[in-house]
């Protein structure tokens, strides 16, 4: 249920029954952001029980670099009405991910 010694004692195992265990509801709580370890308190939606929320092993954070160079193209088809295909392109052509774009009529 539990692995690791000093000073995380109490860290959880990946097979723990005290992952994502605790209530749903924390409301009222009062929790802090971070558990005794400082990592992000609620990770994958629910809490965990106990002092440490595990946080699995191995998992690659997000990458939250800033994209220098960006590309976007004409849409199509153009006029459109509840929805068209814009291509962007980035400076680092190798990776490849979904984007997010939002545009407003303003």
């Amino acid at each position: 249920m539990f692995v690791g010694g000093e000073p995380f004692s109490y860290e959880l195992s990946q097979d723990s029954p005290c992952i994502d265990a605790g209530t749903p509801d924390t409301t009222g709580l009062n929790l802090p952001a971070t558990d005794l370890a400082g990592n992000q308190r609620i990770y994958n939606g629910r809490i965990d029980i106990g002092a440490y929320e595990y946080q699995g092993y191995g998992i690659d954070q997000p990458d939250t670099s800033f994209i220098h160079s960006l590309y976007l193209f004409q849409n199509t088809p153009n006029p459109f009405n509840n929805e068209t295909e814009i291509l962007l392109i980035t400076a680092d052509y190798e990776r490849v991910e979904n984007y997010t774009l939002s545009i407003y009529n303003t």
